[in-house]
């Protein structure tokens, strides 16, 4: 019985000292003639975008190599001459001359889709301090838009100027093409 109340009495006691010190936390003095120093944590600072232009080197309804929505980026004229061949299996058209030193390419796929009226635009490119972004346009027929029963598979390149960044990414956004009138 006696332990128990020394358990007891260690633990209520243990229990009122972190009381105290939770509720009364221990201040610290600078040395005289010191001021204490405050820490502030800066406010973020919002990154500065800067929009970036761009020049469409192609774009067209039917990519029959390309049957899955994908983006790219072309850093070399063997990555175009391969990547063109994808949106013109039927023609002998040539891809267009890239100084890749100044320049490089970004092609998106819209991939198979059941019908015409679809399109892919890129809309808008803008750096930012490390970052890319690409915005990709899908462009699909509204209700209402007269389009043929075929499959399609939109598609554009467009080239760049060349900057290093860390990261290229991109978003997505959905437009509906308006037919009601």
């Amino acid at each position: 019985m006696k332990v128990q109340r020394r358990v007891l009495g260690f633990f209520s006691g243990a229990v009122l000292f972190f009381t105290f010190l939770y509720l009364y936390p221990i201040q610290t003095q600078a040395p005289a003639g010191v001021e204490k120093a405050i820490t502030v944590a800066p406010e973020p600072q919002k990154v500065a975008e800067k929009e970036i232009s761009f020049t469409v080197l192609e774009q067209g309804e039917l990519a029959p190599g390309a049957k899955n929505r994908k983006n790219y980026a072309i850093y070399t004229q063997e990555e175009l001459d391969s990547f063109w061949k994808l949106s013109h299996v039927s023609d002998t058209s040539k891809a267009p001359q890239i100084d890749f030193t100044k320049k490089y390419v970004l092609v998106v796929f819209a991939g198979t889709q059941p019908s015409t009226g679809y399109e892919i635009r890129v809309t808008k490119v803008k750096d930012t301090e490390a970052t890319r972004t690409i915005e990709v346009a899908m462009i699909v027929p509204g209700a209402g838009c007269k389009t043929k029963e075929e499959k399609t598979s939109p598609y554009q390149f467009v080239a760049v100027p060349y900057e290093v960044v860390s990261q290229l990414s991109h978003t997505d956004v959905t437009k509906t093409t308006d037919c009601k009138k």
